[in-house]
Formats: C-alpha cells, structure tokens, sequence
C-alpha cells in the first residue's frame, strides 16, 4: 500500500470514528435529557433529538390532558421530616411514570405534588392509568392504613399548543391552551363535588370502550369565558366494590333527580336525591346535589335556569 493510499484510508477512518463517537455522544446526550423532556413529547414535534429543538418550536394537537394530585397532601407533609418527604414524593412519581408509560402516556409537568399528564392516543389510556394508579398506591409508596392516600384527576380532551419556551441559554418545553386550563379547573371541581375522578364531555364521546368502566354524567356546566356548557362525569371505578355497585344501582334514580333539578323542578328533585342518599349514604354527591335544591328552594334562580353550573 503506497503512503498516500494509507493516508487517505487513516483519514477515512478517523473520520468514521469521529462519527460514531459524535454519534455515540448525542444519544448519550438525548437519553439524559430524555429525563427532563420525554421522547414521546420530541415524537409530537416532529424532532429525532433534543438538539434539534429551539426556542418558539411548536405543534397544534388535539389530546387528553390529565391533571392530578394528592389530597390533604399540606396535612400529609406536616407528619414527616423533610428528607422523608422526598422520599414519598420519589416514591410516588415513580410509581406514577411507571403507570402513565404503560398506559401510553406522559408527564408533562410535576408541580409539586400534582403532575400534569399527556396521552396522545386513546382517552381510554388516561382513564386507565388514573385507576391503576389509584389501585396500586396502597401496595407501593404509602403503607398507612389508618390514613388512606387518595388523589384527585380531572380529565380533558381539546386543541392545545406543545412546544418550547425561553431561549437557547434556558428552554422548556410546554403545553398551552384553554384545554389545559379546563383540565386543571376539572381537578379542582373534584373535591367540590366529593369524588375523585372527573372528566369532561368531549373527554365521554371520545372513548373507545365507555362501557369498560363505572360512569355517571353528575352536571352540566359552563367554563368562564365560554359560551358553550359541557357535561361532566364521574369515573367511579376506584371507589370499593360496595360503593361502586350501590351508585350503579343507583344511577337511573339519580339520574331523574337530575333531570328534575334540570328542569327547576328543585322540590321533587331533592326528595329523589334523598331516595338516593337512603340506598347509598356513602355517595358525597349527593349531599352536594340536596344542598342546592334546598338553597334554589329559598332563592329561585329565574326564568332563565337551565340547570347550568359554573366552574
């Protein structure tokens, strides 16, 4: 082999393994961010790598949105040291990716103790996972029996923004739009209405199998700032087996004081509420529901009511 012949095949060479090692470095470099940015979130704008991505990157996507978080989570943190605190909240979320990844899912945001979650396929996939999660956490990060762990989810399918914000010193990636909003708003309304999961309607007509889980419609609402009301319904599989056998036994009567409380009929539609609550004292709703006939009763709404709610 002459020299220049040699020269260029060491070239060649070095510049292969030049290659393979950028090449080496960059998946190195995207599997360590990957825990800041998942890969499912690069997939949805478009991008192979995190060094492809730049400030002002950014996708349209209709997709559920799921909020979560731990309930009386203030008075849960006042009983531990801070470093066990860590650790429970390690424990938590880890147990939550673990769930949210099987069921095709991802998280967006942990703030705190709630987590903001994506599933950019099925609505099924979040309903699944938020009953999973609440099924497993007695077996995983929380052993205090006296004291149940239990969380919240509101559930919501509509248009948003994902992309990037920031600049190219300091850049994140984020989830904007009044779908995201509306999510959150539907976890707060839990603990308004006394149950633990809440999805909206476009969250209902979306689902593959509804007939795969425990669901009631329980109110129609208007978000402020919209025009058009939504139906909300509980999601009742995580309840125990008696409680979710009493509420489906119960639903058609609930259901017609509903209809009742709809039509402004509030007196016949609390003794049905109360017909309810007799075969099932357990359902928090339905105090929720007696509460306003009795007030509506005092204070009429008008002639204008249409059974519309506000959140």
């Amino acid at each position: 082999m002459s020299t220049k012949v040699k020269e260029q095949f060491d070239f060649e060479r070095e510049a292969a393994e030049n290659e393979k090692k950028l090449r080496q470095q960059e998946e190195e470099i995207t599997k360590a961010v990957a825990s800041f940015v998942p890969y499912a979130f690069l997939d949805i704008l478009g991008k192979h790598s995190i060094l492809e991505i730049s400030p002002g990157d950014h996708v349209e996507k209709e997709i559920t949105i799921l909020f979560s978080d731990i309930r009386s989570f203030t008075k849960i943190s006042e009983k531990m040291e801070n470093a066990e605190l860590f650790t429970f909240i390690n424990c938590y979320l880890e147990l939550a990716i673990d769930v949210i990844t099987a069921n095709n899912g991802f998280i967006d945001k942990f703030i705190g103790d709630a987590i903001m979650v994506l599933f950019p396929s099925a609505s099924d996939d979040a309903l699944r996972a938020i009953i999973e999660l609440r099924k497993k956490l007695p077996q995983g990060c929380w052993q205090h029996e006296e004291e149940p762990l239990l969380i919240g989810a509101g559930i919501h399918f509509g248009s948003v923004t994902l992309g990037t914000v920031g600049t190219l010193t300091r850049m994140e990636t984020t989830v904007l739009g009044d779908s995201v909003n509306l999510a959150a708003r539907l976890e707060s309304a839990t603990k308004v209405y006394g149950i633990d999961i809440l999805i909206s309607e476009p969250v209902y007509c979306r689902l593959l199998h509804p007939e795969a889980f425990y669901i009631r419609e329980i109110d129609t609402v208007k978000v402020k700032g919209k025009n058009q009301p939504i139906k909300l319904y509980e999601v009742f599989d995580g309840d125990s087996e008696e409680l979710r056998q009493a509420k489906k036994e119960n639903t058609p009567l609930f259901m017609t004081g509903l209809e009742l409380y709809k039509n402004g009929d509030f007196v016949q539609a609390e003794k049905t509420f109360r017909k309810c609550q007799e075969c099932c004292p357990e359902d928090k709703l339905l105090l929720v529901y007696i509460k306003r006939c009795c007030t509506l009763q005092r204070v009429p709404p008008g002639p204008d009511w249409k059974g519309i709610s506000g959140i």
